[in-house]
Parts: structure tokens; sequence; C-alpha cells
């Protein structure tokens, strides 16, 4: 398994999202797979089963009709009974006896098959019966009778029997499919939000990973930064990640190791010049490309600096003897030229103030007293503010760091805000999808539910034509008996199928309404996810707005901070220069008659010696 750590930073968030719509994709795939087996299911209960229990009931009927049509032929010779049995024949038993040959191949029992098969032969076996007592009845009313009790109404009831247990088992076979789709779907929703959990929460996990392998070497090259522009480039950065981030921190490296060697190679130097060997250089063989640059223009610089500051060495060992009748004669251009009129302008003015010098010394003799009292004073004051400036600048200090790492609290919030934003909204759009199919079942459920009713409404009428036939046999007496059973038997019928589809159709209507509570609850989560999602962007709005301000105000600390810094080494400075400036004054005193005597005598020029 490769190592996501390792990658490269933008192999990280491919990976990362790749793993996202993998997830994605196996939920969508179940999904799809639970649904094609949810429709399965309830197109087999539209196409096969409930149709196999409404043409058997047909058969049923035709039978009765067709039976009942016969008696009465018998009974009274109209040739309207007559027309009605063959109109149940042809019009209702084989018709419906066609239809289940045509859906008994998509049938799961093979018994079904077999009972339909014993229905076809004992149906012919049945008609051919009928044909025959309708051609006796007339003339041979005892056969017919004989014929009536002992073939064709025990055949008959082995015809119905047998249709009714087939019935009775296409129905056990719909319900169980009907309880088959509801476990689908149950199993559906559970899989679909605990898949939404396991993505949202892997997303944030993978987010912060992430967050955490990209931002922790980059902190810690911006803390190396901030140290090397304050001045302390003694700094390393390691990187154990195999990215951009570790080709960064490694030539990050490499910068401070030629900064801290020129540094270095400069801080000798300085040494060297700090001592007093001026003819210290540096080797620009050791260094390349700017660095060599840097390092020849440093020497170049000294070389030009040495020149005038021989010169005017010389000048200061005449001065050093009492000399002031040198002057500097080289040819100089910009500071140096400034340097050279300044010696000349110097020692002309020291020649003058020489001669003024001795008088003044009198009068600084006696102004150091007063000068040393108000130094020490000032010196008293200054150390007072600079302790109140230290306590200031340390307390912005804390709060600069409090506001720092409130920025980079606010910048992490903003990413996860952002990550959650993502989730909801791929969630939303799960759970709309998945809405839209359920819809579809419930639809297809009320369909089979008015099928129902239908049959319902059939077996209520035929209930009705039932009692009309019973009450018109005993209007006829003895001669409507037989009839009146037939009547019986038909009300018998047509109120088990009332039952029957009564039950079918309670199941169905509980079925369509555990459907519709299903809708309504994913619709309703759906419209929460769909408000988490605007909250979220609300939120994520909030979070930058936050994150901005915070930036900004710790820019601003971090100037105040400078300040204060200044302030206080500003102060710390005034108090040691006062201090210094006391001691000084005092000191004063004591070296104006020293200062006298060192003046004594000096040598202005040829003509004159200053003497005291």
């Amino acid at each position: 398994m490769l190592n996501i750590i390792t990658r490269s930073i933008g192999r990280k968030i491919i990976a990362g999202y790749m793993i996202i719509l993998i997830a994605v994709a196996f939920t969508m795939l179940f999904v799809r797979s639970s649904l094609n087996t949810i429709n399965t299911t309830n197109d087999r209960i539209a196409s096969v089963w409930t149709p196999t229990a409404i043409t058997g009931r047909n058969v049923l009927v035709g039978l009765n009709q067709a039976t009942s049509g016969l008696r009465g032929y018998l009974l009274t010779g109209g040739e309207s009974f007559k027309e009605e049995r063959h109109m149940a024949w042809e019009t209702i038993i084989t018709p419906s006896l066609i239809r289940l040959r045509e859906l008994s191949p998509q049938w799961t029992n093979p018994k079904n098959r077999e009972r339909l098969a014993i229905i076809e032969a004992k149906v012919a076996l049945l008609r051919g019966f009928q044909d025959e007592q309708e051609r006796i009845g007339l003339t041979d009313t005892e056969r017919a009778k004989q014929m009536m009790s002992e073939k064709i109404a025990p055949l008959a009831k082995e015809i119905r029997e047998t249709t009714t247990a087939m019935t009775e088992n296409q129905q056990e076979l719909m319900k169980t499919d009907a309880q088959v789709a509801q476990n689908d779907i149950l199993l559906l929703l559970r899989v679909v939000v605990i898949m939404l959990i396991v993505l949202t929460i892997g997303g944030i996990l993978f987010g912060i990973i992430l967050s955490r392998s990209i931002t922790r070497p980059i902190e810690a090259l911006v803390q190396a930064t901030k140290r090397i522009a304050e001045g302390d480039t003694k700094q390393t950065v390691s990187a154990t990640t195999n990215d951009e981030l570790s080709v960064l921190a490694a030539s990050f490296n490499q910068m401070a190791q030629n900064v801290q060697g020129i540094i270095a190679t400069i801080e000798h130097l300085a040494a060297a010049n700090m001592a007093g060997n001026l003819q210290q250089r540096i080797n620009t063989q050791s260094h390349k490309g700017d660095f060599a640059l840097v390092a020849a223009g440093i020497n170049n610089t000294l070389d030009a600096i040495t020149k005038p500051i021989e010169e005017t060495r010389s000048v200061m060992n005449h001065l050093a003897q009492g000399d002031f009748s040198v002057m500097m004669h080289g040819n100089y251009q910009g500071d140096h030229a400034l340097l050279k009129n300044s010696v000349n302008t110097t020692i002309t003015s020291v020649r003058s103030a020489l001669e003024q010098m001795i008088g003044a010394i009198v009068y600084v003799q006696s102004g150091s007293g007063q000068v040393a009292t108000a130094s020490q004073t000032l010196a008293d004051g200054a150390s007072s503010q600079a302790s109140a400036v230290e306590q200031m600048n340390a307390a912005v200090q804390e709060t600069n760091s409090q506001i720092k790492h409130s920025a980079e609290q606010t910048r992490l919030a903003e990413q996860l805000a952002q990550t959650s934003q993502t989730s909801a909204q791929s969630g939303s759009d799960a759970l709309h999808t998945l809405t839209k199919s359920m819809s579809e079942i419930a639809g297809a459920s009320r369909n089979t539910l008015a099928i129902t009713r239908v049959i319902n409404d059939i077996a209520f009428q035929t209930n009705i034509l039932a009692l009309n036939a019973a009450i018109e046999a005993a209007r006829a007496g003895r001669a409507g008996k037989g009839f009146a059973v037939v009547a019986e038997e038909v009300r018998m019928l047509a109120a088990r199928v009332a039952k029957a589809a009564q039950e079918t159709t309670t199941v169905l209507e509980t079925t369509v309404q555990k459907i519709e509570e299903n809708v309504a609850l994913t619709s309703s989560a759906n419209t929460m996810l769909v408000g988490i999602n605007q909250d979220s962007t609300k939120v994520a709005t909030i979070i930058q707005e936050i994150s901005r301000s915070t930036a900004e105000q710790a820019n601003r600390m971090s100037q105040i901070t400078i300040g204060l810094s200044q302030i206080d080494r500003v102060t710390q400075s005034n108090t040691a220069n006062a201090e210094e400036s006391a001691a000084a004054a005092e000191e004063l005193a004591g070296q104006a008659q020293e200062l006298l005597r060192l003046t004594a005598t000096f040598h202005l020029d040829s003509s004159r010696t200053l003497q005291r």
C-alpha cells in the first residue's frame, strides 16, 4: 500500500479525492443494485403475481357463470342462458386460461404450473360434459341430472379447489416479495446513512492529516526565516516527507549555510579590522556567485577606506606631536574628500580653538559641577521610565503571541468548515437521488393497490348478483332449488374473493404507507442537509472574515512590539548616557586643570608656539 505521507502535495490531494470518489462510486453502485432489486420485485408483483391472482379469480367466475347459464337453460330452456354459458367460455374462461399459460413461465413455484396443467385438462373435460348435458338436457332430464351430480359438480369442485390453491399460493408469494422489497429499502437507507457518516469522518481526518503534513514544515520554515530576519542565521529545517516541502527545506538549509559562511568571513574580517589590522582581506576564491561579488566589493571598499586613513594617520602623528602645521593633500572624492576637508578644517579650527581653549577651560571647570547635578537627576528619571516601558513591552509581546495563535486556529477552522460544506453537499445529492427512487416505488405500489380495489369491487358486484339469483330461485320454489344452491356457492365464492382482496389491499396500503413515511423521512433528511450546507457556507464566510481581521491585528501588534522595543532601547540608552554624563561631569572638573597643563605647548605654525 502506498504511503500517502511520502507523496507530493498534488498527489496527496488527488489521492484524497480518489478515495472519496471510489467510496461514493461503491455507495452509488450498491444503491443502484438495491434499487434494481426492489424494482424487479415490484415488477414481479405487478406483472406476475397480481395478474395471476386476478386471472385465476376470473376462471372461477367464468366457471360459475357457465354453470349458472347451463342450469338456467336446463331449467327454463331459455336461449339467453345458453348464450350466457357460451359467452362465459369464450370471453372469460378460455382467455383467462390462455393468460395463465402466458404467465406460467415466470412463476417460481413449479407446483403452480402442474396445477395449471391439471386445471386446463379438467376444464376441457368439464366443457365437454357441459356441451353433452346441454344436448340431452331438454330431452333426457334424469340423465342430465345424473351427469350434473356425478360428473360436472365434482369436476367443477376440483377445478375450483385447484384454482383457489394456485391463487392463494401466488398471493403468498406476492406478500413475500412485498416484505423482501420493504426489507431491501430499510437496508438501503441504513447503508446510505452509514456511508455518509464514514465519508464525512474520513474526509475530516484526511483533511487534518494533509493540513498538518503541509503546514508543519511551512511553519518551521517561517519561524526559521523570521529568526534569520532577526539576525539569528544559525537555522536548519528538517523535513521527513518526500515532496516539494523537503526540496524547499534542503534549499533553505543550503542558503542558511552559505549565509553563515559569508557572515563568518565578514566577522573574522571585522575582528581583524577592529584589532587594527586593516590589511586583512577576504579570499574571493572560497565563495561563488553573488557571494564572491560581495567579498570582492568588501575588499575594494577596504582598499578605498585604508588609503585616506593612512594619510590621516600620518597627519594625526604630527598632531600627536603637537605639530598643527601639516595638512592632507591627497586627491579624494565623496566621503573621503569630506574626510580630507574635515581633517584640514579640524586642524585649522583646532589651531584657532587652542588659542581660545585656555580661557574656556576655566569656565568649563566651574560649569562641570552644575552639569553633574543635572545629569544625575536625568538618570534617575530615565531609569524609572525604562522599567515602565519594559513592563509594557512584555505585556504587548504576550498579547501579540495570543493573537498569532488565534489567527492560526482560525485558519484551521476555515479549512474544516470548507471540508464539512463539501461533505454536506455530497450527502444532500445522494439523499435527493434516493428520495426520487422511493417516490417511483410508491407510485408503482399505488397502481397495484388500485388493481386490488378493482378486484374488491368485482367481488362486491358478484355478491350482489348471487343474492339476486338466490332471491329469484326462492321465488321459483322447488324449480329454483338447484339454482339457489349455485347462487349460494357463488355468494360464498364472492365473499372469499372480497376477503382475499381486502387482505391484499391492507398489505399494499401498509406497504405504500411505509414507503411514503420513508420518502418523508428521506426528504426531511435532505432538507436538513441542505440547511447544514447553507449554514456551513455562512460559517466559512464568517471564519474567513475573522481570519483576515486576526491577521491584520497580528501585523499591527507586531509593529507595536517593534516600536516599544525601540523605545525601550532608547530609554535604556538615555539612562546609561545620563549616568555616564553625571560621572563625566564630575570627572570634567578634575580634568579641566589637567587640560590646562596639557595645552601648555602646541606648535601651531612655523612662526609661533602657544604657551601657557
